[in-house]
């Protein structure tokens, strides 16, 4: 039987140059593109690169079917540094599963106090459940926080797709509608942030 494209996908990539990983990500929606056939043997190559410390299927945890990634989540938080890219996406991960706020406030944690030309902030934004007020809430509390700027644009994106002013993430694609929202709530004053935070929930929830 001839396996879909997206197994086909997925298997090249994991199996091909790190470079082609990073250039193009793991595909999001590989557990609802496979054939229902393909599933064990798919998330049984997630748990495994997961355990010897693929931190990029961290992705997947919360969506597993045969396997109940909590307890090895929790221990490899353990030895975790903060702040890191692995403390991130494991603590997302345990908190798309059990919804534990305390989850976030170790990421905010991580977030705040990074020193890294990335973000880390973009590991929870690439994820996110518009029916989730708690994310919401937590990238408004994030947005106030003393936050570099590639963070900060990052969290304003948030904000902005899950109140409906973005059409899709990580994208220059804007209409003039979304460049004049992102203008106008981006400031690197923290204070004025506070306002304009204040303004934009008391106008839009």
């Amino acid at each position: 039987m001839e396996h879909s494209e997206m197994y086909t996908y997925f298997i090249d990539l994991i199996n091909g140059p790190s470079v082609d990983r990073r250039r193009s990500g793991i595909p999001s929606l590989l557990l609802d593109e496979i054939y229902d056939w393909e599933r064990e043997e798919i998330e049984d190559i997630i748990w495994r690169r997961f355990q010897v410390g693929d931190v990029d299927m961290t992705y997947y945890l919360p969506r597993l079917k045969y396997y109940q990634p909590v307890e090895k989540i929790e221990e490899m938080v353990s030895g975790c540094k903060i702040p890191s890219r692995m403390c991130v996406q494991l603590m997302y991960a345990l908190y798309k599963i059990n919804g534990d706020p305390d989850c976030l406030e170790i990421i905010k944690t991580n977030i705040v106090m990074k020193k890294e030309h990335t973000s880390y902030a973009a590991l929870v934004v690439q994820d996110l459940d518009k029916e989730d007020k708690k994310i919401y809430d937590f990238l408004c509390d994030l947005y106030v926080c003393d936050i570099d700027s590639f963070e900060l644009r990052v969290v304003e994106d948030g904000i902005m797709y899950l109140k409906g002013f973005r059409r899709k993430l990580f994208s220059f694609d804007l209409t003039d509608e979304e460049k004049a929202m992102i203008i106008k709530y981006y400031s690197d004053d923290i204070e004025e942030r506070k306002r304009l935070i204040a303004e934009f929930r008391k106008e839009f929830g």
